[in-house]
């Protein structure tokens, strides 16, 4: 499995606090040793450790999709169950 970090701060712009979730990814290093992915913008910060099993091109994330001029973000594990 994965790992995931985030958080989430409506009160005020934590989009230059990269080393907060740097310092969370690290501590996940054992569940993805293989690659880091970070997403940062004004109120949320997500990381991602990438144990790297399946998809190794388009497995990269965090993800983005736009859809209706609106830009998603996600973070996920995905198994094959």
């Amino acid at each position: 499995m994965c790992g995931l970090v985030g958080y989430v701060n409506y009160t005020k712009d934590i989009s230059n606090y990269k080393h907060i979730i740097e310092n969370m990814n690290k501590c996940l290093t054992k569940r993805g040793p293989d690659e880091d992915g970070y997403f940062l913008d004004k109120h949320i910060n997500l990381g991602h450790k990438r144990l790297i099993v399946i998809d190794p091109e388009n497995g990269k994330q965090p993800m983005q999709a736009t859809y209706n001029d609106n830009t998603y973000t996600i973070v996920y594990n995905r198994s094959n169950l």
